[in-house]
């Protein structure tokens, strides 16, 4: 069968990719809209097989028609966040009706998108395109919380799928060989990116009365919003004087998992969307985890039992516990089963099987056989 996933380019679908490409039986083509040569090379971002991933900048969207007519499965990551895009795909579908199969992200759910500060006859046109778009797939949500949501929003039946394509940014396979790093100290980890919703400034106040016990704290602030950032680190420094290290340059993702890895004991995120990939692979390496109790992450692993702390939308103070060695190897167990190569394929191949058996159905009851 012939899948063809219109997904935005970026560090987080090498996993994906080459997860597909290397366990799924099915024929695969990765149509990569949004490609900057300059974010590849900055990102260092490369994919184990080339010959099916097509990087698309914006002058080439047109592409899409003559590649989405030798498909038989179309597969969306998020909504496009790009109405001339978005105008392409309803055309495409209009000229041949394929099954579309939607993961929307938190963000699309929650409207916490970057499009939401465009103009706002462009964000009320994404929107209806989006709403198109919802009732004209299957969804899969990876919470119940994001199920309730989305068909509230766009009246959809779903498909929901207990799983949140753990393999954007988070691979087991390449986990497995790290040991547990230990500390005479604790150190901290805030958010993994440097914007607002992060709340790194509260959860400063939150942890302040425990400098005692903190070795370092970590912020990843290599991307974001410049004027916070420069707020939060001069807000850290002032707080934490030779404690505060915050991290400002990039880090390819094995290089980034081997220091969280090395230097962070205890994490806190305090967004409702923050970092799930990042999240789950500190589960895995049996780091102690302070989440919003709202958040879509929090949920997740809830359902699959893991050891961790809530933060409520109003604390006041954070008190730096951390989870036993018992909790910290159970933790380890959980997350192996959950983010494994096996799982994934299983889970996208019932899904696949599934979406063209139903096109197959509603083309014999059209008459189209």
């Amino acid at each position: 069968m012939k899948v063809l996933h219109v997904i935005p380019f970026g560090i987080f679908a090498v996993n994906y990719v080459n997860a597909f490409n290397k366990y799924n039986a099915n024929s695969h083509t990765f149509w990569m809209y949004g490609y900057s040569k300059e974010h590849e090379l900055s990102r260092n971002i490369y994919f184990d097989e080339e010959k099916n991933v097509m990087r698309i900048e914006k002058s080439e969207y047109s592409s899409l028609e003559k590649v989405y007519s030798n498909h038989e499965i179309i597969i969306f990551l998020c909504f496009p966040e790009d109405l001339e895009l978005l105008k392409l795909i309803f055309i495409c579908y209009r000229s041949c009706p394929k099954p579309y199969i939607l993961s929307p992200w938190g963000r699309d759910a929650d409207r916490t998108s970057d499009i939401y500060r465009r103009d706002e006859h462009e964000w009320k046109a994404i929107e209806q395109m989006k709403l198109w778009m919802a009732q004209n797939s299957t969804i899969i949500a990876s919470t119940q919380r994001l199920y309730d949501v989305l068909q509230n929003l766009y009246h959809v039946k779903s498909t929901r799928l207990f799983f949140a394509n753990n393999l954007l940014a988070f691979s087991v396979d390449k986990l497995v060989d790290l040991k547990m790093a230990k500390h005479d100290r604790l150190n901290i980890m805030v958010g993994h990116r440097g914007t607002s919703t992060s709340k790194h400034l509260e959860v400063f106040d939150a942890v302040g009365g425990y400098k005692k016990e903190i070795g370092y704290i970590f912020c990843p602030l290599s991307y974001g919003e410049k004027s916070y950032t420069r707020k939060v680190c001069w807000v850290g420094r002032l707080k934490f004087g030779s404690k505060w290290k915050p991290i400002l340059e990039w880090m390819d993702m094995d290089s980034y998992m081997h220091f969280l890895n090395e230097n962070v004991d205890v994490a806190i995120f305090a967004s409702q969307f923050e970092g799930a990939s990042t999240i789950y692979a500190l589960v895995y390496m049996g780091k102690t985890l302070y989440l919003n109790e709202q958040s879509e992450t929090a949920e997740i692993l809830d359902e699959l039992e893991v050891s961790y702390y809530k933060i409520s939308s109003e604390y006041k103070e954070i008190p730096l516990k951390t989870i036993s060695e018992v909790e910290k190897e159970r933790n380890r167990k959980i997350m192996k089963e959950f983010g494994s190569i096996e799982r994934f394929n299983e889970q996208w191949t019932v899904l696949i099987r599934e979406c063209y058996q139903k096109r197959i159905i509603d083309e014999k009851s059209e008459g189209n056989y």
